[in-house]
């Protein structure tokens, strides 16, 4: 009989040829088994092996699962390949081989049972196709990845890793942290504030309680060590604190439950306190590096994005920064960004001194100033100059900052949009959050304007007086609003230019079916200051483009994972039948 397994005998080849080829055959190398993710392997795509979790699974959103992390990992050959018995030869092999690989089967069943050997075969190829039919027998244990390392890692990719080459001048204090810090150092005030972040985020996302007890506890731990090391001022001067500090006022933002009852914007306020305690202590934190004799790079760099960030949560809540941190220039500042700097910081004054006025304040009355405008008259004087400033910041800019509005060639009619014939485009996401933030900054400006019009006119007792004024502040307010609609649709990756013949220029979009998809909550940071303040200041912006604003408060909020954001969308007043709907 002849034996299937051999090649048979080439015309024209000797007979030491053709021994040589038969043991080229059975001698041929195998190879070295993939180290890639057990979920590539059953998709059958190429894993890149990257651990914890590989580029693949990351990009389809499934679970990475690993396989042991220990030496390389060889399959289980039969027992003819390994030398243990030799190849049956001669007549009747098929009836021989079974039935001597049943009596093995029988006389050993415990031990086929608890390792899962297979059935002998005179055939390697029929074995390995046998196992590949029954994958449950050989299951090689996977790499238990823990809820550490997962939170850490969502935290990482979401927050830390820029999608986009962001600019000095939108930089954050999140580009001075190192994610892997939580596992070197696990007991040091910054690991634990970023477990009690990672912990949050991630169980916002993926609505996990376990994360979220865990988070807890992790914040209570780093409040713990960070009361300890304020007791020390050399240690409280560490950048280490100070990032901890700010990564923990987020922390409320995230831990807070977005399954409250909607509040109005002035009690959310209150609700957000514990967030603007934290920002309170970065505050003291500054004022105390910044009377350390030798600092490093590193550390004034630090210093100058939690300040950026220390102003806007301070215009959030009309007050002014003290006096040893109104000037940007000795924190950095240089060029348009100290102007804007600058006009950031005048806003804040005029706020705060229209909010002891109780200008801001929705029981006011026009009655009590009767015979009392001279304080009022200084006030708007000095608004009007902030607001001439603002304009010719605007008129001053390079050409790099500049933006163009380019017209939409197709009707999105799937798409939630403002503005469905044009959107504003921008060279990079940095200079649109710039623009969004001077919008917001002239927004929360007039609106002190409007109502000191708004008095004067009841006052004064004089038809016409301010109600020029009063059109053409509305005219702006109305203008910053449209450009801040405008600019969201670019933020959030739906619309991005392509040159086209002439000036003009075709907008194509990319919608999934989530915007966490679409962006990173990096990018969606960059809108949450802005809508933040729109949603102050819900009096003074017009219907559409307040609805609108509600949309991409709800949306934004998704992306960054921040439960404040979300419950002062859910504030906001809402038409029975929203424009533009979908």
């Amino acid at each position: 009989m002849v034996d299937r397994c051999r090649p048979p005998l080439a015309a024209g080849l000797s007979l030491f040829d053709h021994f040589s080829s038969v043991s080229r055959y059975f001698k041929s190398p195998m190879p070295f088994p993939s180290r890639g993710c057990r979920t590539c392997k059953r998709r059958r795509v190429k894993c890149d092996e990257v651990r914890p979790i590989c580029s693949r699974c990351q990009k389809a959103n499934l679970t990475c699962e690993q396989v042991e992390n220990s030496n390389f990992i060889f399959l289980n050959e039969n027992e003819f390949v390994i030398g243990r018995l030799k190849r049956p030869r001669g007549p009747n092999v098929s009836a021989r081989s079974e039935s001597k690989a049943g009596e093995r089967v029988e006389s050993t069943p415990s031990k086929n049972k608890t390792k899962g050997l297979h059935v002998s075969s005179d055939n390697a190829v029929e074995d390995l196709v046998r196992r590949a039919l029954e994958p449950q027998i050989n299951i090689t244990p996977t790499h238990e990845v823990s809820l550490d390392q997962y939170a850490v890692f969502h935290y990482y990719r979401n927050f830390l890793q820029m999608e986009h080459i962001i600019p000095g001048i939108v930089d954050s204090h999140l580009k001075h942290i190192m994610a892997g810090c939580c596992f070197s150092q696990p007991q040091s005030v910054l690991g634990h504030a970023i477990f009690a972040v990672s912990y949050a985020t991630f169980a916002r996302a993926e609505k996990s309680y376990s994360a979220l007890t865990r988070g807890a506890t992790a914040y209570l731990r780093a409040l713990m060590k960070t009361k300890m090391l304020l007791c020390n001022a050399s240690y409280a001067k560490d950048d280490e604190v100070l990032l901890a500090v700010m990564l923990l006022s987020f922390y409320e933002n995230a831990a807070m439950d977005s399954r409250a009852p909607p509040v109005s914007g002035l009690v959310l306020l209150n609700l957000v306190s514990r967030s603007f305690a934290h920002h309170d202590g970065a505050l003291a934190l500054l004022g105390l590096r910044r009377k350390q004799n030798q600092r490093t790079k590193c550390g004034l760099g630090l210093d100058k994005v939690v300040r950026r960030q220390l102003l806007r949560s301070l215009l959030l809540r009309s007050s002014a920064p003290p006096s040893w941190l109104a000037d940007g220039a000795e924190y950095g500042e240089v060029g348009s960004l100290l102007e804007l700097d600058r006009c950031t910081v005048e806003v804040s004054k005029i706020r705060e001194r229209a909010k002891n006025l109780l200008l801001l304040s929705p029981i006011y009355s026009p009655v009590d100033w009767y015979g009392e405008t001279t304080i009022l008259n200084q006030l708007l004087e000095d608004a009007w100059a902030t607001d001439a400033l603002l304009v010719s910041w605007t008129n001053n800019l390079p050409m790099q900052y500049l933006y163009s509005t380019v017209a939409i060639q197709n009707n999105w009619s799937h798409i939630k949009l403002f503005d469905r014939t044009a959107v504003h485009i921008y060279p990079t996401v940095g200079q649109a959050a710039m623009w969004n933030r001077y919008r917001a900054i002239r927004l929360a400006l007039n609106e002190v304007i409007l109502k000191i019009l708004s008095i004067l006119d009841e006052i004064t007792n004089s038809v016409g007086t301010t109600e020029s004024l009063a059109a053409a502040v509305k005219l702006t307010i109305k203008r910053m609003s449209d450009d801040l609609c405008r600019s969201v649709p670019y933020m959030l990756g739906i619309f991005e230019a392509m040159a086209a013949a002439g000036r003009d220029a075709a907008v194509i979009t990319n919608v999934p079916a989530s915007r966490r998809i679409t962006v990173k909550a990096t990018t969606g940071a960059l809108l949450c200051w802005p809508l933040a303040m729109t949603a102050m200041m819900c009096a003074i912006i017009p219907d559409k483009n307040l609805q609108y604003l509600r949309v991409c408060m709800l949306e934004v909020s998704e992306v960054v994972h921040d439960g404040v954001l979300e419950r002062m969308a859910a504030a906001f007043p809402q038409e029975p039948t929203p424009v533009g709907g979908r």
